[in-house]
């Protein structure tokens, strides 16, 4: 008997069907052998049968202790069967919890039945070829002539009838056996289908007393209180209060668990006391609604309690919430907010009637608010580890993955919690299917637009991956474009960025007209309607991203000193649309691309970042212009003034010869940013050269001769 155990244990139920029908209905066929005459065939199948028998005979054991393992299973599943039948058909309505794990347990054995589905049918129809196949061997070999056979072939011939019909009656014997055990298994399957059924009717019944019927009001409770009383105390004595498994103690543990960890992590020491206080009523209702789920106690008394219960929570909260609002983050307060909303309107569904719907929004929030805390959790501990590593000062090649984790990973359970909180919950009265059949139903089912929750969900996901696969192709362009040449490095980061942005989001948004089912065709006709009014309205604006990809393409980078209309100023952006300038004067100024073209611009760095400056000046009629050019030009170049170019000599010409001066124009290459100053420092050098060596500089003077 214990070998049968320790073969049952490692041996399922499924498995042992499959072994059987490997060892039986598709071992090998018995061989046509060729021969060179009849003699020779028949020992060939001599000896061919001989192996198959001895290979049944040394299985015997082997399919014994199968057939003691499957019968032992099944009737594991036939006791667990009858004992969920009692539990079921006994319950009474008023245990509406007790009612719950009774269908739950019945529908669980069912489909853990109808999950190991057993191939009695095919091994006995695998069996059955085989047993008409020896007996058409044994009809040919003993309808073979004795006249035709040698007299070792007749003796060969009678062994082999001798084989065929043993392998025969060892078949038979295995057939009979699992005929036996598919009677066995047909008359379990129909009791649990059964079983099923009713507890998927009870189901419904409950379900629809949720959010349709309701039941009395609690003041109609309290005015009838003295005979529910006795009602339940009947009850609970004849029945008792039963523990069911636990289970949703772990929901309960896993809220207690990262409230205390997210607080640890985001909240200051001062601030700790006050921030737990503030999650103190929803853990004491949460653990309430639990008990009432583990604990089968009769509806009448969870009618009576539960109201007065969720009064007493919605009160503290909003009680704990005016005293700690001030000392725990904005974050926490928010929370609190919705427990206190959440509290109130259960508060109203239960007092009105609706008790178990009320149970329903507490376990949705209790389940919502792990996972909020359990993404916020991991959230603050990213956050701490990436301020840690300086996450923020490495290069994208060694923080992609973490970028992944941080703005997809987490966003996307994010979206999924809420469909799971709600999933969670309605499992609890085994509202799973149809709620999983609500978040797959289309709201919205048009022929042009068809709109679900989880199809909303799949594309606010898609728009986390797409930004992120965004991000990181641009840092890592921005990282090639710094290392290949960082002068250029921020035009061509603009122009890749807005390719990689069309093309990224280009392919999310395809996506999610296709995931949407909206019409292309649906959206050209309207596109087509507007073609006209959108060419002109966009006019101007296809001009300026013209313009704009030709600036990007090296007319001018970030960085560039140009000017446009008189104003200076250094190129700080370059988009398709528009350029933005901070000018010498501390102004931003924007310009349109096109308007840079129609006002030539000029770029005073393309080249080498010197412009010309010509600084005029004049002197006295009767002074020598060959010392003035001499000793002017000596003095400015001895100056060697650092924001002028060197290599190129300082020019002085003669320009003309004015009412009381000779006119000159010094010209000297000066820093396009600093000409300003090169100016004034070249002019003071020129003004005190001419001083040092007694020319005149000459100023406009005016005689008046008074008549009298």
């Amino acid at each position: 008997m214990k070998q049968l155990k320790s073969i049952r244990h490692r041996w399922p139920l499924r498995q042992l069907l499959i072994v059987m029908l490997l060892l039986f209905g598709t071992s090998r066929a018995l061989a046509v052998i060729e021969g060179s005459n009849l003699n020779t065939t028949v020992a060939a199948l001599r000896q061919e049968l001989t192996e198959r028998y001895d290979e049944l005979s040394s299985q015997a054991d082997q399919r014994l202790a199968q057939h003691n393992a499957i019968y032992q299973q099944l009737l594991t599943t036939v006791r667990k069967a009858n004992q969920n039948a009692l539990m079921l058909y006994s319950q009474q309505d008023d245990y509406i919890f007790d009612i719950f794990y009774a269908c739950r347990e019945a529908t669980k054995l069912y489909y853990d039945f109808e999950r190991q589905q057993l191939p009695f049918r095919k091994l006995i129809s695998s069996t059955n070829t085989e047993i008409a196949n020896c007996d058409s061997l044994v009809n040919a070999l003993q309808g073979i002539p004795n006249v035709l056979l040698s007299k070792q072939a007749r003796a060969d011939r009678d062994t082999c009838l001798v084989k065929a019909k043993g392998i025969r009656a060892m078949l038979t014997d295995n057939n009979r056996q699992t005929v036996k055990y598919m009677g066995y298994y047909t008359a379990t399957e129909r009791q649990l289908s059964d079983m099923n059924a009713y507890a998927q009717k009870r189901y419904e019944e409950i379900q629809t007393s949720i959010f349709r019927n309701g039941g009395s009001n609690y003041l109609t409770i309290l005015a009838d209180l003295p005979n529910r009383l006795q009602q339940t105390w009947q009850a609970t004595r004849k029945h008792g209060l039963v523990f069911m498994e636990g289970g949703l103690l772990g929901q309960f543990f896993w809220l207690l668990v990262v409230v205390v960890v997210s607080l640890l992590l985001r909240v200051k020491r001062d601030q700790l006391r006050s921030a737990l206080f503030i999650y103190m009523p929803l853990l004491t209702m949460g653990l309430g609604v639990i008990l009432f789920r583990i604990v089968l106690i009769p509806n009448e008394l969870v009618n009576l309690i539960f109201p007065p219960m969720l009064l007493a929570a919605a009160v503290w909260q909003w009680w704990y919430i005016q005293r700690h609002k001030g000392g725990v983050p904005q974050q926490d307060n928010r929370y609190a907010y919705v427990s206190l909303m959440v509290f109130g309107i259960s508060v109203i569904c239960s007092w009105i009637g609706y008790t178990l719907l009320s149970v329903e929004l507490i376990i949705w929030w209790t389940m919502q608010l792990s996972c909020t805390l359990t993404i916020t959790c991991a959230a603050d501990w990213l956050r701490i580890y990436s301020e840690r590593k300086r996450f923020d000062e490495r290069p994208i090649t060694r923080t992609w993955f973490f970028q992944l984790v941080r703005t997809v990973l987490l966003p996307i359970l994010s979206v999924f919690s809420v469909l799971f909180s709600i999933w969670w919950a309605a499992d609890v009265f085994n509202l799973s299917a149809l709620c999983v059949k609500l978040f797959a139903t289309d709201f919205i089912d048009m022929e042009n637009l068809k709109v679900s929750l989880m199809k909303l969900s799949i594309v606010l996901c898609n728009w986390f991956v797409f930004a992120y696969i965004v991000r990181t192709v641009l840092a890592f362009m921005r990282l090639h474009y710094q290392t290949q040449d960082p002068t250029t490095a921020a035009s061509r980061e603009v122009m890749g960025k807005n390719v990689v942005q069309v093309l990224v989001w280009g392919v999310w948004a395809l996506s999610s007209l296709s995931l949407l089912h909206i019409s292309v065709t649906w959206l050209m006709a309207i596109s087509g309607g507007l073609s006209t009014g959108i060419g002109f309205a966009s006019k101007d604006i296809i001009e300026n991203i013209y313009y704009g990809a030709t600036l990007m393409a090296g007319r001018i980078k970030v960085g560039d000193w140009i000017e446009v209309d008189g104003t200076m100023g250094r190129v700080a952006s370059i988009s398709y649309t528009s350029t933005v300038i901070e000018s010498l004067y501390g102004e931003v100024i924007t310009f349109q691309n096109a308007q840079l073209f129609s006002k030539n611009y000029k770029n005073l760095t393309k080249n080498h970042g010197y412009v010309l400056a010509a600084i005029p000046f004049g002197v006295a009629y009767g002074s020598n212009l060959r010392q003035v050019q001499q000793v002017v030009v000596e003095a400015v170049t001895k100056l060697e003034h650092p924001w002028t170019d060197r290599e190129k000599p300082v020019k002085i010409v003669v320009t003309a010869m004015n009412d009381s001066s000779v006119d000159f124009k010094l010209f000297i290459w000066s820093d396009a940013v600093k000409r300003v100053y090169v100016i004034s420092d070249v002019t003071r050098c020129i003004y005190d050269t001419l001083y040092a060596h007694g020319i005149s500089i000459p100023f406009p003077q005016r005689d008046i001769h008074i008549i009298s």
